[in-house]
């Protein structure tokens, strides 16, 4: 922040508060899990901070289940594209996401591995 003095003379120190508020949940609808280091992840931007008890779960196309986050920890291990410590192969996922929160909401919608 930048303040002026007019006609040399200033007025009384004022306080300025910012108040930084958490955004929406941003689901990605693809990410290129191809170990460049460049979106490498899964990346559900603010999940974890907006809901804080949430469950993602991944499934390919024969349904079955392959990821699902620990609770309210899926910013600090997020989906990488593999399962078993294999790379799954390029498609796409349906994931659902339990917000587990007290509307019991939750939501679905697909991902797509692209490499």
């Amino acid at each position: 922040y930048v303040t002026s003095t007019e006609n040399d003379c200033e007025g009384p120190a004022q306080a300025v508060v910012i108040e930084i508020k958490i955004c929406d949940v941003v689901i990605p609808t693809a990410f290129t899990p191809n170990t460049d280091g460049i979106n490498d992840t899964w990346n559900i931007v603010n999940i974890d901070l907006v809901y804080p008890n949430n469950v993602v779960s991944v499934y390919n196309r024969l349904g079955n289940k392959v990821f699902e986050s620990q609770k309210g920890k899926y910013q600090e291990l997020p989906w990488n594209g593999f399962y078993n410590l294999e790379a799954l192969p390029v498609a796409s996922y349906y994931y659902i996401i339990e917000y587990n929160d007290e509307n019991n909401k939750s939501e679905t919608g697909y991902i797509s591995i692209i490499k």
